[in-house]
């Protein structure tokens, strides 16, 4: 599968993607929405401690500066 996938995404925005990360980027979305116990369900694993150490990315935080910056650009 993943030779395959590899092939399908090559010379795209893709290029890089594994199976892991389709799986991944799901289970951190709904950890993040609906909570570990729900990402735990999703991904079919017993012991949530499996999908927070191998399954959920750091939420990255950033200050909202959009309104500050706006009248650089306009």
């Amino acid at each position: 599968m993943r030779t395959k996938l590899r092939g399908v995404v090559a010379d795209t925005p893709w290029a890089g993607v594994s199976p892991h990360t389709l799986r991944r980027t799901p289970g951190t979305l709904v950890a993040h929405s609906a909570g570990l116990d729900a990402a735990r369900d999703v991904l079919g694993h017993r012991d949530p401690s499996v999908t927070a150490r191998h399954y959920l990315a750091d939420t990255v935080r950033v200050i909202d500066v959009r309104e500050v910056l706006n009248p650089i650009f306009a």
